[in-house]
């Protein structure tokens, strides 16, 4: 069984992307369930294949560690770009930090400067009905310049 298992993690490994992902986060929950279900049958006539508490750790410290790796790069940010699962949201610099937005138009920096003053209202929980209405609104917004867009159209100062 354990020839298996490396196989099909070399096998994932070798096509990379995506499947090396997938394949590291299956077998990670697979060991993870493995573990459990051995504790459970610790001491028990189920306990058919001599499982013993070391066999059990390991379980469970293998498919947390695969799990770990398997999903790193889906729940992670600044990935690099060759990454599978880098989504692109906007410019880095050499750095791999945002590049910050540039705002000309004095409208707009005035906009920006009320949205983030909102922003920091809220998080003091110092937010006025109006702007929690305007946040709330922009909820599900993430870029910069959309969450600037959307909110010189809703918010009415």
């Amino acid at each position: 069984m354990s020839l298996v298992v490396g196989a099909l993690l070399i096998a994932g490994g070798l096509r990379g992307g995506r499947t090396a992902s997938t394949v590291l986060a299956v077998v990670g929950v697979a060991f993870l369930l493995s573990g459990v279900a051995n504790v459970l049958v610790l001491g028990t006539p189920l306990n058919l294949l001599a499982f013993r508490m070391s066999n059990v750790v390991f379980s469970l410290v293998s498919g947390g560690l695969l799990l770990t790796l398997g999903a790193y790069g889906r729940f992670t940010g600044r990935l690099p770009d060759g990454n599978p699962y880098a989504t692109g949201h906007g410019a880095v610099d050499a750095d791999g930090r945002p590049e910050p937005v540039r705002i000309e138009d004095p409208g707009s920096a005035r906009a920006a400067a009320e949205l983030a003053e909102a922003e920091r209202a809220e998080a003091r929980h110092a937010a006025t009905p109006a702007q929690q209405a305007a946040l709330d609104a922009l909820r599900d917004v993430r870029r910069p310049e959309d969450r600037l867009a959307g909110w010189q159209r809703v918010y009415d100062g």
